[in-house]
Parts: C-alpha cells; structure tokens; sequence
C-alpha cells in the first residue's frame, strides 16, 4: 500500500497544502470534478479553484483531503488501474500527463526528505518520467545514449546483456559529479548487468546511489539492490 503524505505523521502546513494540491491534479485526470466532489466531500467549484490555483485550502481542508484519500486507497487504485492499463498499452499509459504525475507523486513519497542531486534514466523510455520527476524535485537530469558511438571522449560506457544481445550506455562525464546523490528511473527493468554496469560507473565516480524507481523490475533486479544496500520502488511491486 502507498500511503499517502501525511498519514502517521505530523507534517508541515505548508508541505501538506503542496502535497494535497498534487493529489488533486492527478484525480482531476482521471475523474470528473463531480466524481471528485463525492470522493473528498467537497464542492465541484471549490475543487476547479484548487486545482487552478484560484484559491489554495485551507489546513483543515487539507486535513481532510489526505485523510479521505488514504482511507478510500485512492493512489493505491489509481496506481493499480494504471499498471493495467500498462500491460496492454504501455506507450499509451507514458504518454498521459497524469500518469506522470501519479508516478513522480509516488516517487517523491518514496523519497522523503532525501536530497536528490541527480535524477538519472537508464532507458529511454524513462526520459519522459525522469524529466517529471527531476522537475517536482527540484534536481539536475542525466541525457545518456544507448547507440553506438565513435568518440567515446566525454562519456563512460558499460555495457548490459539482454535477450536482444549486448547493448550498452554511454553516460556523459559531465553528469558524473563526485559525491552527488543519484536516482536511477527506468520503466521495466529485468536486466540485472545493466543496474551492475550502471553502478560500477557511479561508484567510480564516488557517486552515492539513493536507489531505483521503475514501473517494474525483475526479482533478480530487486534482490540485487536490495542486497547492496539500495532502495527500490516499483509501482507494480509497491516498496521493497
């Protein structure tokens, strides 16, 4: 189960109003404002305001707005409905603004109060997450190359078996700061040699790896991660 920020918890007003707007603008993509009225227990036109920023709520609002999402599971189901929606269509499901928003929520909860430094994405398929997600947390990101280069100058390249054959990445030196603090973002993972190959170079680096979030990884990924020390977050497996 995610739970949502909050919960448990004492938070900051502030950070609390923050974190209830988010909540608001992802359900807004996914349910009508009457639908959201009847989940929250809140007026249609006071909702439009929140989440066009007309009007911000107040904190016992906000109370209840955490409070009602947590009990009805809402980011647990929308989380779920999503990563149906995946297997059948996964191109569809990345290329629609709230899911990016339900994914960079998530991850932002699964990494707390951390100091992201660099947001990193090991597939191309994870720039358009990882770009979002560099966003809400205020991080630099990573370009990289996954095609064959001729001047490798400027870059550190490991390479990774799949089922496909040897592939490789080509980080660029310029990312690779020593002692930053490093997100990996990727959409399925399954390849254990590219998460070691990755984590070779940013060691290396003297780079600290926070951990991974991914949509999903293999158990080979998230025993391996688990194993040296990393935090994992995976929208289909939930928090490891």
């Amino acid at each position: 189960m995610i739970e949502p920020l909050g919960k448990g918890r004492k938070v900051h007003r502030d950070v609390g109003k923050a974190y209830a707007l988010k909540i608001l603008n992802i359900m807004r993509h996914y349910y009508s404002l009457r639908d959201i009225e009847k989940i929250l227990d809140l007026p249609a036109q006071t909702i439009w305001k929140y989440v066009n920023l007309v009007a911000v709520p107040e904190e016992k609002t906000v109370a209840k707005i955490i409070s009602k999402v947590s009990e009805l599971r809402i980011i647990d189901k929308l989380v779920d409905e999503s990563i149906r929606e995946f297997r059948e269509n996964p191109v569809n499901v990345l290329s629609r603004p709230g899911f990016l928003k339900l994914f960079s929520y998530v991850a932002e909860i699964f990494v707390g109060d951390a100091k992201i430094d660099l947001v990193m994405p090991i597939s191309s398929g994870a720039m358009i997450l990882s770009s979002y997600l560099a966003t809400e947390l205020l991080s630099a990101i990573c370009p990289f190359i996954e095609r064959p280069i001729q001047d490798r100058k400027g870059y550190a390249v490991t390479y990774y078996t799949d089922d496909n054959g040897i592939k490789f990445i080509a980080l660029p030196k310029s990312c690779l700061k020593d002692r930053s603090t490093v997100l990996l973002v990727d959409i399925a993972l399954e390849e254990l040699s590219k998460l070691r190959g990755v984590s070779e170079i940013l060691s290396r680096a003297r780079m600290r790896i926070y951990g991974l979030v991914a949509i999903d990884a293999s158990e080979a990924v998230l025993e391996n991660a688990r194993n040296v020390g990393l935090k994992v977050m995976t929208l289909k497996r939930r928090c490891h």
